[in-house]
């Protein structure tokens, strides 16, 4: 399997390091949790990253929300 490697987006990013790589986050709105009184984000996981190369190994909710047209993939 070749991995579509893409440019990191320049907009709102949160990255987590994690055993198995690090993920990156699209940045959602912010609000208060009204019993905890804790700052909440809705972030949306949108791939990992390559750390070969830098770039972001990418997963479906990447071309949603950056209105990015998905590859065509070779089905077996």
């Amino acid at each position: 399997m070749i991995k579509q490697l893409y440019p990191l987006p320049d907009v709102g990013l949160r990255k987590q390091k994690t055993k198995s790589g690090i993920y990156l986050y699209k940045r959602g709105k912010c609000y208060r949790d009204e019993n905890k009184k804790v700052k909440r984000t809705n972030d949306t996981l949108i791939g990992k990253l390559d750390e070969e190369t830098g770039f972001l190994i990418p997963n479906k909710n990447y071309f949603v929300i950056f209105d990015k047209p998905m590859p065509k993939t070779n089905k077996l």
